[in-house]
This record gives structure tokens, C-alpha cells and sequence, in this order.
């Protein structure tokens, strides 16, 4: 599917433009600039970014393949940019499958394109953004490749956040003795920010190449709001860094409180060993096949095995609650 929308003067509406002509025509104009974005593109579609745009045969490649890192090349007409955002297959955040969705953008001094396989609520968001505020589309292309970058790294925040309020979860679960699916939890949770880091921290690099050297394509306007976004993207790391540290911590009390339990439960068994290990004895030896044993033939004897065991399994107990053993 393509959308394509040309911005033609400061303030201005975005106008909606079809057809190959149209966006040549739009790519080449003075008065303004134009935003191509290809979801799942066809063929024909692709063949739009060699005819129309003349992008290198590599970068259009790249658009075809996933990529596995973020990554920004420089050509004399255009930068090229490749970008990974966060796509969770489930409504739960946590125990959801998380993916990583490529956006590819190129931007050249009339013209930006993305490019992405899958539906990305970003661009999206984008695009109504153009609509509802003159201020964005007052800008330049590369204050829209600026405000993709924002919505990118942005749309992060919400995950750490339910990240971390899970961790609190399990952490007030595990205090409270409550460790069912504590260990599910803490695994999906370590290995999602795991996923998120990979793609922030080549991230975090490509947004400061693009604010930090002088390139053709950015202002030094614009290279302002790429340095905000680079902050952005630092303290996004600090928060994945420390739940990565929260996880951690909680995966150590976890394992502290199963060996605190495991001992308790230990103790408790050698408690009821220990008890009957002297009616143990006492039932052997009067179970023993001899003749003559005075006991044997004693009116009283049943009645006082049964009183000797009592006291001794009765003391045992006191003995042991009053060192605080149980």
C-alpha cells in the first residue's frame, strides 16, 4: 500500500497525491516537499523508489531484507536510515511475544520515504500529526524524519512502564510469600528488555551521527531536536538498565526465599524424624520375638509403653518449641 502526501507551503494542509507523475513531480518541485510511505510494498511499488527516486540498488535491497541492526548511510542525494521499533503480538506487555518491525526511511532535500513491512502505528501517528497541527507541517523533511524518530523512541516508554509495574507486582508478591508465576514473570520480563536494548542502543547511536556531525540533509536547526531525542533515548536506557537490575535483584530474593523454604520445610522433617526416632526404638524392642522379657507378661506393660512414648515424643515437642524450631 502506498500513501503519499505533498507538502507544498508552510501552514498548508498536506495535499494527497497518486500516481508515478504526481510524485515525481512533487519530489522535484522547489515549493515544497513530499512523503512517500510504502506498507508491504509490491513490486511495482518498489520500482518507484529506482524510477521516481533513484536510490542506490543497495539501499533498496536493505528495503526488501530485514536488517538486523539500525544503521544510517550517507549518499550524495539522500540519507538512508534504517530503524527498529517494538511490536507486541498480545495485550499483555509482559508475558506478550515481542518482535522487532524495521522502518526504513529516506530522506533527500524535497523528499522522505519510509518504507515497512508490517502496519506501524508510528507512522501513523505521524501522519495525523501532519493533519491536525500547522506547526509540523511548517517544517522541513528533516523535521519529519525528526518527528518519526520521536514516536519511535517514545513509543518504548509505555513498555518499560508496564516492565517495571510488573516488577513491583512480583517483587510485593514475593514479600508477601506469594510466588506463583513469579519465575514466569521475571523471565519474560528480562528477556523482552533484552530485545529492547538491541534495538535501542544502535538507536541511540544513529540519532547522535545525525545530531552530532554536519550532515547535507540536516539542519543545524533541526540537529537541535535530534539532540532532544538523543536525550530521550539515554534515559530510556537508564530506565531498561534498571529494571535490568530490578530483575536481577529479584531474581536472587526469589531464589533466597526457595532455599528459605526448602530449609524450612527440611527442618520441619527432621523435627518429626528426630520424635520418632526413640518410639522407633522403644516399639523395636518390645517388637522383639524373645521369650523372656519381664514386660512381656505384665498386666500393665501395653498401657505403660504407650505413657513412656507419649512423654518422650511430648518432651521432644516442648523441647523444640521453646527453641523457636517450628
Amino acid at each position: 500500500m502506498m500513501r503519499a502526501f505533498f507538502f507544498k507551503s508552510p501552514g498548508d494542509a498536506p495535499e494527497a497525491i497518486e500516481g508515478e507523475p504526481e510524485i515525481e513531480a512533487a519530489a522535484r518541485s522547489e515549493a515544497g516537499f513530499v512523503w512517500v510511505d510504502l506498507q508491504a510494498p509490491t513490486e511495482d511499488e518498489f520500482e518507484i523508489l529506482s524510477r521516481v527516486f533513484r536510490f542506490h540498488p543497495l539501499s533498496i535491497e536493505d528495503c526488501r531484507a530485514y536488517s538486523e541492526l539500525p544503521k544510517v548511510d550517507e549518499f550524495s542525494e539522500y540519507l538512508f536510515l534504517v530503524t527498529h521499533h517494538l511490536v507486541c503480538t498480545a495485550d499483555d506487555a509482559t508475558f506478550g511475544e515481542l518482535s522487532t518491525g524495521e522502518l526504513d526511511i529516506f530522506l533527500g532535500r524535497a523528499f522522505v520515504v519510509t518504507v515497512h513491512m508490517r502496519e506501524a502505528g508510528i507512522v501513523d501517528r505521524c501522519i495525523e500529526r501532519c493533519l491536525e497541527h500547522p506547526g509540523l507541517r511548517a517544517m522541513g523533511p528533516d523535521y519529519l524524519v525528526h518527528a518519526l524518530l520521536s514516536a519511535l523512541v517514545d513509543s518504548f516508554f509505555p513498555l518499560v512502564d508496564r516492565w517495571s509495574d510488573r516488577l513491583d507486582e512480583v517483587e510485593e508478591g514475593l514479600l508477601l510469600e506469594r510466588t506463583k508465576n513469579a519465575l514466569q514473570s521475571l523471565t519474560a520480563v528480562r528477556r523482552n528488555i533484552a530485545r529492547a536494548r538491541r534495538s535501542v542502543v544502535p538507536t541511540r547511536d544513529l540519532v547522535g551521527s545525525l545530531a552530532g556531525r554536519d550532515v547535507g540533509f540536516i539542519s543545524e536547526q533541526a540537529a537541535w531536536y535530534f539532540r532532544d531525542t538523543s536525550d530521550h533515548i539515554h534515559r530510556l536506557l537508564g530506565m531498561l538498565d534498571s529494571a535490568r537490575d530490578a530483575v536481577a535483584s529479584l531474581f536472587e530474593l526469589y531464589l533466597s526465599m526457595s532455599s528459605h523454604r526448602a530449609n524450612v520445610v527440611m527442618q520441619r522433617l527432621t523435627i518429626v524424624a528426630t520424635i520418632f526416632l526413640p518410639l522407633t526404638f522403644i516399639a523395636g524392642v518390645y517388637g522383639m520375638n524373645f521369650r523372656y522379657m519381664p514386660e512381656l507378661e505384665w498386666r500393665y506393660g501395653y498401657l505403660m509403653v504407650w505413657i513412656v512414648m507419649l512423654l518422650v515424643g511430648g518432651g521432644f515437642l516442648v523441647y523444640f518449641k521453646r527453641r523457636g524450631w517450628f
